[in-house]
């Protein structure tokens, strides 16, 4: 435990010394660790100005096994103005235990989010880990029908004869 208390140490002091670009670098490699002891490190990151660095340390959440990860991922997926940022979010969701609040929050994004490429990413990880659940079945059967982008109508309706 005190080499990985100092592992990271020293990865968050590096981290800082870095352009954004190296920063997501080390971003992932203190995320694939999933050690719990970085989540209070990461979380500064998560308000960070530049989207590819905000977006790397949600990606990062994604291992670390503390139910505040999950807020941070929900309302990163809610709020977030960078479809990069909410895409991350959305991907470490789909390596997360499925919780009521995140099927929920991947069922607002699947109907409401701007970006039809989100839309579909929340389609497909809802659909692959819960299609059993009422509200996800019922959601991509409004996708099928009434989604403004042709393609995801096509991919919607692809599911659901599949299954």
């Amino acid at each position: 435990p005190e080499v990985v208390t100092q592992m990271l140490a020293f990865l968050f002091a590096r981290l800082a010394t870095l352009p954004p670009r190296r920063q997501t670098d080390v971003l992932s490699g203190i995320g694939n660790s999933g050690l719990s002891e970085a989540y209070e490190r990461l979380v500064p990151y998560l308000r960070a100005k530049r989207n590819i660095v905000r977006s790397r340390a949600y990606w990062a959440l994604r291992f670390i096994k503390l139910p505040a990860v999950d807020t941070h991922l929900v309302k990163a997926l809610q709020t977030d103005k960078s479809t990069s940022v909410r895409r991350s979010a959305l991907s470490a969701m789909g390596f997360r235990r499925l919780s009521k609040d995140n099927i929920v929050a991947q069922v607002r994004a699947m109907l409401h989010d701007k970006d039809p490429s989100i839309r579909e990413s929340a389609m497909k990880t809802l659909w692959q880990r819960a299609s059993d659940q009422p509200a996800v079945r019922a959601a991509v059967e409004k996708l099928a029908k009434a989604d403004p982008d042709s393609r995801l109508r096509e991919s919607a309706n692809k599911l659901l004869t599949l299954d």
